[in-house]
């Protein structure tokens, strides 16, 4: 609000030319995995925008993993230790903003530190949602019902036809140890994998679903003969 005040917006820019931009910087520092997941659906139309271009990371250094094998160049990353270490978090701006980015993109597309980072980074073009200072180039997204319908919105924005849901690679390591699971669950027999159902029952406090609520869900499930998989963190142990 005092930002507001003091700074005005100036206003938005056109779309930078596909030819002109070389280097891309995709910020989506979020501790969560599924907004981090949930921000790759991005990328195609990215992608077919910018087809010439490099696209490097700025995430959290908890779900920076989660983008390996994306074909992102860099991975940069922020750590909330950064809070007790600023002079590591100057840097990475110092580090980032040494890239001379072409184009910083706000991957939460509504996110207001990932604008200020792309700000920080030193990117002679931002894109993000309209609204926001910190930004050269505002897409006029309409408000989505939920956090699903932003990547087809941002594609039909950038005129571009690309494919609009998460990305996520799966290392034959994550492949090797699912499988070793599913057999200690006996779900899986002569190297296929039985059908089943995976429940998790996580969530952040207001999003989470009362605890009886999940006890009617599994038992019927278990009367209907499915076999079930029950997930938990640390949080809902």
């Amino acid at each position: 609000a005092v930002a507001g005040r003091v700074w005005p917006a100036a206003p938005y820019r056109d779309l930078p030319a596909a030819a002109s931009v070389r280097r891309i910087l995709f910020v989506r520092v979020n501790y969560r995995i599924g907004n981090t997941v949930l921000a790759t659906a991005l990328l195609p139309a990215l992608r077919a925008r910018f087809p010439q271009a490099v696209i490097d990371v700025l995430a959290a250094d908890s779900t920076a993993g989660l983008l390996d094998g994306l074909g992102f160049g860099r991975v940069h990353r922020v750590s909330r230790r950064f809070l007790r270490t600023p002079w590591r978090a100057l840097g990475l701006l110092r580090e980032i903003r040494r890239e001379r980015y072409d184009l910083a993109v706000d991957g939460g597309m509504g996110s207001y530190s990932g604008t200020l980072y792309a700000w920080l980074s030193g990117a002679r073009d931002r894109l993000g949602r309209a609204g926001s200072r910190f930004l050269t180039t505002g897409l006029p997204l309409p408000r989505s019902r939920n956090v699903y319908e932003t990547a087809p919105l941002v594609k039909e924005a950038l005129g571009v036809e690309a494919p609009a849901w998460p990305l996520y690679q799966i290392t034959e390591a994550e492949a090797a140890q699912a499988r070793s699971i599913l057999r200690e669950f006996g779900l899986e027999h002569d190297g296929a994998t039985i059908p089943f159902v995976g429940v998790f029952t996580g969530g952040h406090q207001e999003k989470r679903w009362p605890r009886a609520h999940w006890f009617e869900l599994l038992d019927r499930l278990d009367h209907e003969g499915i076999p079930t998989v029950v997930l938990v963190g640390p949080e809902e142990r």
